[in-house]
């Protein structure tokens, strides 16, 4: 979950909302910086955050039907939100109490054997971030993922 301040409104998410397939509940909490401020936070649920994300990619696909020199930027769109995916995998299953393979795979509708191979290819990401120069997470201090460093 990520916390924002509060908005408004949202528009309707596309994706289903409920209990995640493994029966597994986010512990995360929303706080104020300094408990205290003027504007109060809010979590956002994954789910509101991918819905964001799929309005933001409407957007951007009717900006592309008016500017098809732009679709040069898809593939590299793919290939980040692919990777993406893969270290969020190989996190997931390193971290202490992470998912299993088997947890892994139920969710993401995949034979265990893919969800292993794509959490491979997630910590040679994570190693190849850890090696090159500049900042590698700006969530948490000394820029490490998911507790690994390269």
């Amino acid at each position: 979950m990520i916390t924002e301040p509060a908005a408004a409104s949202h528009s309707p998410n596309r994706e289903p909302t409920g209990p995640s397939p493994t029966g597994r509940t986010s512990e995360a909490t929303a706080s104020t910086p300094g408990g205290h401020g003027k504007h109060r936070q809010r979590v956002v649920e994954t789910n509101e955050y991918v819905g964001m994300l799929h309005r933001v990619i409407d957007a951007l696909t009717r900006r592309l039907c008016d500017d098809p020199a732009g679709l040069i930027h898809v593939e590299p769109l793919r290939r980040h939100l692919r990777d993406a995916m893969n270290i969020a995998i190989a996190v997931n299953q390193d971290k202490p109490g992470g998912y299993s393979l088997g947890e892994l795979a139920k969710i993401l509708s995949i034979r265990r054997e893919s969800v292993h191979h794509r959490a491979r290819q997630g910590r040679k990401l994570i190693t190849d971030l850890h090696t090159r120069p500049g900042p590698t997470n700006l969530r948490k201090p000394g820029g490490t993922m998911g507790g690994r460093r390269g």
